[in-house]
């Protein structure tokens, strides 16, 4: 691994990743704390950066939900912390999904960003709506109304 500053794109557990596997861009301030945290811990055979401490592969899910919750805890204000807001993890992927596609991202690069074809974006982040998917982006037409399920 050379000097330079580390920059979105391929890293060295990438070498290890599945064949057909999508390849994710990051922002440099995550790449670089996973460049240090490779060159400190080095990665598994398989491409994981983590794995359990007593059984050498994957995390233990409750083990990943107490150190989101702690980190929730010393990350957020008491009252913030107390509030749903990224409970989980999945709950930023949801959000940054939402946000890309508010912010007028076309759907078919989102789908490509989180990994899922068009039709399951639309379906999961759409309530399942064409005209969901239309609102989010603020593009319903005029008289037009959209009714919940």
């Amino acid at each position: 691994m050379d000097r330079q500053r580390p920059q979105p794109g391929p890293a060295p557990a990438q070498a290890a990743r599945p064949r057909g596997s999508p390849r994710r861009a990051l922002p440099p301030a995550l790449t670089e704390l996973l460049h240090a945290h490779i060159a400190e811990f080095g990665v598994q055979p398989d491409g994981r950066l983590f794995v359990g401490e007593r059984n050498g592969g994957e995390l233990p899910t409750m083990t990943i939900g107490r150190m989101w919750h702690r980190a929730r805890q010393a990350a957020f204000m008491p009252e913030v912390a107390a509030s749903p807001l990224a409970r989980t993890p999945y709950d930023l992927r949801h959000a940054a999904v939402s946000t890309w596609l508010n912010g007028g991202v076309p759907a078919t690069t989102v789908a490509e960003w989180a990994g899922h074809s068009v039709e399951i974006l639309l379906r999961v982040y759409t309530k399942g709506s064409p005209l969901g998917y239309l609102a989010v982006c603020g593009a319903v037409p005029p008289g037009w109304r959209l009714q919940s399920r």
